[in-house]
């Protein structure tokens, strides 16, 4: 028995799409023997662009039946069958992982028509539904529509089953998934689920331990190295220990990276490379009650990495500072100490004017805090309607956020707004200058720079 599926959603990874449309024909090699078709209410907006390409809308779905609810017909109509479908990975795991946010199991045999297609019906110049079945005269209508799709996933099965042997067919069954022996060594997920698009992989031991964390342009491909031990420098070691692998895709390559980079400085995994300490002080400059601007090392405020590593290595920029500048330690320091002969221009003696000191200490502190390299990149996100923003702040601050494409028409402004997370390692901000000499992104729009004494003032930074 087959069960021929298709499905409609919402677009983009399984992880936060659903479905909005299911269609299943149950075949038992000779004749169709049911069928279920249904709208599904998604729980979730519809992008604009998937409302175009299937012409299915939020209104249509608003009053129809959530997944849980078609679950159990979806479950019987299934169960002994194969499931069958154009590109079945697609399909199969989407439903499957329906069913998991239920705590139900779902397991078929699978069928892929595109695979099956590629070997009985070959030397097509494409194998996607709609050019194959124009190829072999199979009709197709109602294109991007569940029952539209998974009918004409039904006449190609029946034209394979007529014009071959039923044992060269379920031999074909048997072969299963191309990954079946690197799936074996998996124990929570298979390749099949794991997509080709950007993300960070999270490898783990058979104690569920963490052994790295990895960003990435596909996340299946960079996963079959890993297992197939072609990831380079780790070697066997990491090979050996591998059990399982989890994911959480981007969308964008760029943004893989970065969220890697912070994800390592965090937990710290044994086969990533030590990561730098999180740059977390700054030098401060704040204007007394005497109108002179004094000079100190502060950890950074929430949201904000600063230059240094440490309070010692801020402290040691700033004895620099004090010494090349003639600044005053009373005005410099923590513990307001006194200024040895000819250290100082005399201002903590009242000798030196006040403006003509802090004209000179804010020219030390513009050494330290140079005009940013302030830029905002757009990439794609994790679905068509979704952009990533990353804000390149200058001063080594780097930001990120999401947008709905229905913004894309927003202000520089507006765009740096929705980049509200900030990446805390330190390193980011040359990490994002080495990935975009060797990658292009979507769209790079350079802000006008902040002059370094306005950013300084009254300020941390």
């Amino acid at each position: 028995m087959y069960a021929v599926v298709d499905i409609e959603t919402t677009g983009g990874g399984i992880r936060w799409s659903r479905i909005t449309e299911i269609a299943i024909y149950i075949h038992d090699g000779s004749r169709l023997v049911d069928s279920f078709s249904s709208l599904v209410n998604p729980g979730q907006p519809i992008p604009a662009f998937i409302s175009q390409l299937t012409g299915i809308t939020d209104e249509m779905v608003q009053d129809a039946p959530t997944f849980e609810e078609i679950a159990p017909q979806v479950d019987r109509l299934t169960q002994g069958c194969i499931f069958v479908a154009h590109n079945v990975a697609f399909d199969y795991n989407f439903i499957r992982h329906e069913f998991a946010r239920l705590g139900q199991p779902f397991e078929r045999d699978r069928l892929c028509t595109v695979r099956l297609s590629r070997h009985f019906i070959p030397g097509q110049d494409s194998y996607s539904l709609g050019r194959l079945c124009e190829a072999i005269s199979i009709p197709l209508q109602d294109r991007h529509r569940a029952a539209g799709d998974a009918h004409a996933t039904l006449l190609l099965l029946e034209r394979i089953l007529q014009h071959n042997e039923p044992e060269r067919l379920q031999a074909f069954v048997a072969s299963g998934s191309p990954y079946e022996a690197l799936n074996r060594r998996l124990k929570g997920i298979r390749l099949e689920d794991i997509p080709q698009t950007a993300g960070l992989l999270y490898l783990h031991n058979a104690q569920d331990e963490l052994l790295l964390i990895e960003g990435t342009t596909n996340l299946r491909r960079r996963a079959i190295a890993f297992l197939k031990n072609k990831a380079g420098r780790l070697g066997s070691a990491l090979q050996q220990q591998l059990a399982d692998i989890r994911f959480e895709e981007t969308g964008s390559g760029l943004l893989a990276v970065l969220l890697a980079h912070e994800e390592i400085s965090k937990q710290a995994p044994p086969f990533n490379k030590k990561t730098a300490a999180p740059l977390r002080w700054r030098i401060t400059a704040t204007e007394g009650a005497d109108g002179f601007l004094y000079l100190g090392v502060a950890k950074s405020g929430a949201g904000e990495p600063g230059p240094y590593a440490s309070r010692r290595l801020a402290n040691e920029k700033l004895s620099q500072l004090v010494k090349q500048f003639f600044l005053c330690r009373r005005y410099s320091t923590a513990k307001k100490e006194a200024c040895p002969p000819a250290a100082c221009l005399k201002a903590c003696q009242g000798i030196e004017e006040i403006a003509t000191y802090n004209q000179r200490a804010l020219a030390a502190l513009g050494t330290v805090v140079q005009p940013p390299r302030a830029e905002l990149i757009l990439d794609r996100g994790r679905h068509g309607a979704e952009r990533v923003v990353i804000l390149d702040q200058g001063h080594g601050v780097v930001r990120w956020g999401t947008l709905e494409t229905a913004s894309r028409y927003a202000s520089e402004e507006e765009l740096a707004a929705a980049a509200s997370r900030v990446f805390r390692a330190s390193g980011a901000a040359p990490l994002l200058h080495h990935y975009l000499l060797k990658n292009p992104v979507m769209k790079r729009m350079p802000l006008e720079p902040q002059p370094a004494v306005q950013a300084v003032q009254g300020s941390l930074f």
